[in-house]
């Protein structure tokens, strides 16, 4: 699918905040269009006749590495391999966000043994690996939460709501760029 590169595409510069569809009036617009793709590939690609998976994370954000929606068997499968990732293997523009409980490629449900050719980060080149997931606890108790949700949609304007959604959470929890 070629969906994946596009996101990829349109999101180079992200972690140097110099460019990309993030951090910019067009970001809430761009991924619903994304999501628009997306949705149209699932049906046309995959024919996956049911409605657009939703899901509500501020409901499992206190319990998110348990949440129903990372089921083996009923979700997407749970997280990645526990492995100690590090950061001199990662490209300099990516993050390093401490407090990860996986990592590796995912080990149970429907994408165990999945194969990704793009990516990781903004790679575009022919690059086979499995997906990997790395659960951060943490991040969710922080930052996906009703509160801050309701907190963003009370916004009085469009700036304020953008800084609310992006820029203000990414700033205050991956500050540690390497």
């Amino acid at each position: 699918m070629l969906i994946s590169s596009k996101h990829i595409t349109k999101s180079i510069g992200f972690f140097q905040g110099t460019g990309g569809i993030h951090f910019v009036g067009f970001f809430l617009p761009w991924h619903r269009l994304y999501v628009a793709a997306y949705e149209k590939a699932l049906r046309e690609e995959c024919f996956y006749q049911g409605g657009q998976p939703y899901w509500d994370w501020t409901l499992d954000a206190n319990n998110f590495v348990n949440s129903p929606i990372f089921d083996p068997f009923t979700g997407f499968g749970g997280n990645g391999k526990n492995i100690t990732v590090d950061p001199a293997t990662l490209p300099p523009s990516s993050p390093v966000i401490p407090g990860g409980t996986g990592g590796g490629c995912v080990q149970t449900g429907w994408f165990k043994n999945w194969v990704s050719n793009v990516g990781p980060f903004e790679n575009l080149n022919y690059n086979p690996h499995c997906l990997a997931r790395d659960f951060h606890p943490a991040l969710a108790q922080n930052y996906m939460t009703a509160p801050l949700v309701n907190a963003a949609l009370a916004q009085p304007d469009v700036a304020a709501f953008q800084n609310a959604v992006e820029v203000s959470p990414f700033i205050q929890f991956v500050g540690n760029v390497h």
